[in-house]
């Protein structure tokens, strides 16, 4: 919660005041402020508008956020210095060392690097620890030994957090296992930024480097026996997974999906159930509580 009113403490007078006074903080995952448009929060139940108040409200007298305010909080979560993020700036995000993801969007493509008044929108993303997210996942295999899996969602149910909670339940003595060598390819650094690192067993985390030089690194260095992924997004990634599955190394790995069906509609992970890279496939579904919680169904169709 330190980290979020740290973060909160970025946004212009106006839009903090309605942040602060918003009492439910407990299941917010995201913030949106877009250029004269409402001021909106994405939370487990669904998304909320705000007034200046800090109350729910419609959208049509929802606050709203001016391009100026849009510029000066881009450049208070840069710390004031735009070009520290400068790799990921032009790509349309920026991840600090806390973890918290900025969505910029810039209203059109743009061929080069933006400064912050050029973007007509951000979209924060709060990360959680959370630790038993992983429980309902790791319940599957209590009477069985672990064996590869693929996390399907949509967007927004909380693959990332249980993730991280997954590489630390793993890499500490947890019974019915003793503690395992971990290996997180955190390619956007989302993962285990530098804040969430302590509670890391053990695990060795490669933070910036692409899930292929990630896996490449891993297995020849690290000897892991689990190694985790969120977001497998290419050809590339399924390439670099395929190279070495035969290793004896368990994957756990995400992606965007929600069903068997719309997994096989993308080349790349049609490529890896194929192949039979993954034994297990676990549908996430977000669920309606104000903690974080979401259903695991686990299918045998691969």
């Amino acid at each position: 919660m330190n980290g979020l009113k740290k973060h909160i403490a970025f946004f212009p007078p106006r839009i903090r005041k309605a942040l602060e006074a918003y009492p439910d903080w407990g299941c917010i995952s995201e913030i949106r402020l877009r250029g004269d448009m409402p001021l909106s929060l994405t939370h487990f139940r669904g998304n909320v508008f705000l007034n200046e108040s800090g109350e729910q409200e419609t959208p049509q007298n929802a606050l709203r956020a001016t391009k100026e305010e849009i510029r000066l909080f881009v450049l208070a979560f840069c710390r004031g210095n735009v070009y520290r993020y400068f790799d990921t700036f032009k790509d349309g995000f920026l991840v600090d060392e806390d973890g918290y993801r900025l969505g910029l969007s810039p209203g059109k493509k743009q061929r080069s690097f933006r400064l912050p008044e050029d973007f007509e929108g951000v979209n924060l993303r709060i990360p959680r620890m959370i630790r038993g997210a992983a429980k309902e996942l790791l319940t599957h295999f209590s009477h069985q030994k672990l064996e590869s899996t693929l996390l399907l969602s949509a967007p927004g149910a909380g693959k990332t957090t249980l993730l991280r909670d997954l590489a630390i339940t793993l890499s500490v003595e947890s019974a019915p296992w003793q503690a395992k060598r971990v290996c997180v390819i955190d390619e956007r650094e989302e993962l285990f930024p530098d804040a969430f690192r302590a509670s890391a067993g053990l695990c060795d985390i490669l933070s910036g480097y692409s899930k292929a030089e990630g896996i490449e690194i891993a297995t020849r260095l690290f000897s892991p026996e689990v190694m985790i992924l969120d977001e497998i997004g290419g050809q590339e990634d399924a390439s670099a997974i395929l190279s070495v599955c035969s290793s004896g190394c368990i994957f756990f790995a995400s992606a965007h999906a929600r069903t068997l069906q719309e997994a096989k509609q993308r080349p790349f992970l049609k490529l890896l159930l194929e192949a039979g890279v993954f034994c297990h496939l676990a549908l996430l579904e977000k669920s309606d509580t104000a903690d974080f919680h979401s259903r695991i169904y686990f299918s045998s169709a691969l």
